[in-house]
């Protein structure tokens, strides 16, 4: 997994503010929702989670037990307790009687999906939250999972779309480099590259090389890095999983190979 997942859940970057209004739960329990949440602002997610744990177990059927839920996800999640911590997610989106808080849930479920593989529920859980999350950070690196994870489960007119939005609406944030990247990909699949020339008749020689030892190779002109660079793929793999399966096969004859976009 990238560095970029990793950090998504090394601060509080999705945690809410605390409904205001008509409540089940009694001044102690608000006191201890408000201070689980401040402490999982602060750092402290073993007395956030602790605080939740009470709640959850005492006050199940409480308005608010959402967010109990919710705040227990993100220490565990932080603590990398993944599957843990879509369980909670999952209570939370069950439970919540709040649009953006269903919302957040289920962009964190997504998120930990894409972190486990699962890359259909990453897509499902994702184009069920997006539309309801603010148009501002983190939905940009949301919008790079929702696409990414679209892509790999074979959603790839998806994919396409969720690349866009960012291109469009946060054009000038980091991951707005990455997103075009993606979106210059004109293929409905994933291929295994091969090998990379600046000539066109250097990379139609790699081809008959290859083709020679029946890999169905053909070359492509892509841009790479501000340049356009000859590229020789094999594999048209509408998913993932079908180019991982692809790529073990092809690294027997090209060590060097990967999967692309």
């Amino acid at each position: 997994m990238s560095g970029r997942w990793k950090r998504w859940w090394s601060g509080p970057a999705l945690v809410m503010v605390l409904a205001a209004g008509c409540t089940e739960m009694g001044p102690t329990e608000k006191r201890l929702l408000r201070e689980a949440d401040q402490m999982y602002r602060s750092g402290n997610v073993t007395g956030a989670a602790t605080r939740c744990d009470r709640l959850i177990q005492n006050f199940g059927d409480a308005n608010e037990i959402a967010e109990a839920y919710y705040i227990r996800g993100l220490c565990r999640a932080r603590s990398r307790q993944v599957k843990a911590a879509i369980d909670d997610f999952q209570a939370a989106t069950r439970k919540s009687k709040r649009d953006d808080l269903t919302a957040l849930s289920r962009a964190s479920c997504g998120s930990l999906a894409y972190q486990l593989g699962d890359w259909d529920a990453a897509h499902r859980h994702l184009s069920e939250a997006l539309p309801d999350l603010p148009a501002s950070p983190p939905k940009d690196e949301l919008l790079y999972t929702a696409g990414m994870a679209a892509q790999r489960a074979g959603e790839w007119e998806d994919a396409s779309r969720w690349f866009r939005e960012i291109i469009h609406r946060f054009g000038n944030r980091p991951i707005a480099t990455e997103a075009r990247r993606m979106a210059q990909w004109r293929h409905p699949y994933f291929a295994v590259q091969l090998g990379v020339f600046r000539n066109s008749n250097n990379a139609a020689e790699f081809v008959r090389k290859m083709r020679e030892q029946r890999v169905d190779a053909v070359q492509e002109n892509l841009p790479r890095g501000g340049e356009a660079v000859w590229v020789v793929m094999a594999g048209r793999y509408r998913t993932y999983a079908d180019a991982r399966r692809g790529l073990e096969q092809l690294r027997r004859i090209q060590r060097g190979a990967f999967i692309i976009p």
